[in-house]
């Protein structure tokens, strides 16, 4: 059998694994610390933005100093320890996974720390399944930057963009899928949000087991 698609690019949270964290809580927390103290401007719309962007955004002004980086950071990060805490893998993540090993290039992009999607990943047993893991800390900008999807095609030449398949549950993924010539499967996805956002899937599948279609072309 030919296959045209040779890797398949995973998110991770709520999509490989279904994570507690609480992103409304740690987005308002992060803009209400950049707001006040005026790293960005009061006028700014919140609704309209994820905690990464808020973030970027901040980051990209050029105004924070190395300590108030840090400081930022360990916003999401406490977000994050907590919401890991009881974790559990997806409905048909494990036996996909598996069944994808050694067939496909598997790679996966997270705007989590590598070292807390090392250890969620190691703890359900996946963790060696993925040939590329990527971490913020191995990104230039966030998703919906697609910035760690080009780390994932630098890191394998041999496979052009159109020969990869992303996955991933948000608007964030899609967009950044989009911008690194990744075809985008919609994971559960709110399609009213995805459209909002012009992300325009080639499909959006209810169960994780029904991207196998997608990716298995004779």
């Amino acid at each position: 059998m030919n296959r045209r698609v040779q890797g398949v690019v995973f998110d991770m949270d709520n999509t490989l694994l279904r994570l507690h964290i609480d992103f409304k809580g740690m987005r308002k927390e992060t803009y209400a610390y950049l707001s006040e103290h005026g790293f960005i401007p009061s006028e700014l719309a919140l609704e309209d933005h994820t905690t990464s962007t808020l973030i970027q955004a901040a980051i990209d002004a050029g105004t924070m100093n190395t300590e108030q980086i840090q400081a930022l950071w360990a916003i999401p990060s406490k977000y994050e320890r907590l919401g890991m805490r009881g974790a559990k893998l997806e409905q048909g993540a494990y036996s996909l996974l598996t069944e994808l090993e050694g067939q496909y290039r598997l790679a996966l992009v997270t705007n989590n720390s590598l070292e807390a999607a090392k250890q969620v990943l190691q703890e359900h047993g996946i963790w060696h399944v993925f040939n590329l893991v990527v971490g913020r800390e191995q990104m230039q900008q966030l998703k919906p930057s697609p910035s760690g999807y080009m780390t994932v095609l630098e890191q394998f030449p041999e496979i052009p963009a159109s020969c990869w398949m992303s996955v991933g549950d948000s608007w964030i993924d899609g967009v950044a899928s989009a911008h690194a010539d990744i075809p985008f499967i919609a994971y559960q996805g709110d399609e009213e949000w995805m459209q909002h956002h012009g992300v325009r899937p080639i499909a959006n599948v209810a169960h994780l087991h029904d991207i196998i279609p997608y990716i298995q072309v004779e």
